[in-house]
């Protein structure tokens, strides 16, 4: 319990910091040379990794936390916090309609290690597709910006899904 508790807490550092020393400042220099669509978002991939058989309260809560870490750096009061709730909130709906026929492995998150890089795929693209959306609808606030927020979604998840693809296989987590 201790291991996956500092894997869990190692895993949000890591990902606040990559969040907003790189991948913040690599769309800054996006949006200063006019393209306006372009984000990339990677610490969905905490609340993605966060173990299977945590209690739906506690991963809205931590994503709660991590959400107003991330909107505390990006001066976006709630809007990365409402899209992490969100997206804790939909977890446990995307990993039920996705569950092998044997159940998931005790112990651990729902990593390509031990449910396979297909499985992760669709996991992941499932669940960084309605962050995305949840965050630029609350991020232009408005209906009248619809094909915006499309775009947005569109771009930013092509990129943002390269990076949590990248992370997952490098990184290799155990946890």
């Amino acid at each position: 319990m201790n291991r996956i508790l500092l894997s869990n807490i190692s895993r949000f550092i890591i990902l606040l910091l990559l969040q907003v020393l790189v991948f913040q400042r690599i769309s800054n220099g996006f949006s200063s040379s006019g393209f306006n669509y372009f984000n990339i978002f990677v610490y969905p991939v905490f609340i993605l990794l966060l173990p299977v058989n945590l209690p739906t309260a506690l991963a809205i809560a931590a994503s709660f936390v991590f959400g107003l870490s991330v909107d505390w750096f990006y001066n976006s009061p709630g809007m990365h916090a409402g899209a992490a709730v969100l997206t804790a909130f939909l977890r446990p709906v995307v990993l039920g309609i996705l569950e092998p026929r044997g159940g998931y492995p005790a112990g651990g998150g729902p990593t390509q290690n031990l449910l396979g890089p297909a499985w992760f795929a669709r996991f992941s693209a499932i669940l960084l597709s309605l962050h995305l959306l949840m965050y630029f609808i609350i991020q232009f606030f408005s209906f009248v910006y619809t094909p915006e927020i499309l775009l947005s979604t569109v771009v930013s998840f092509v990129m943002s899904y390269i990076f949590v693809i990248m992370y997952q296989f490098l990184l290799n987590p155990k946890v």
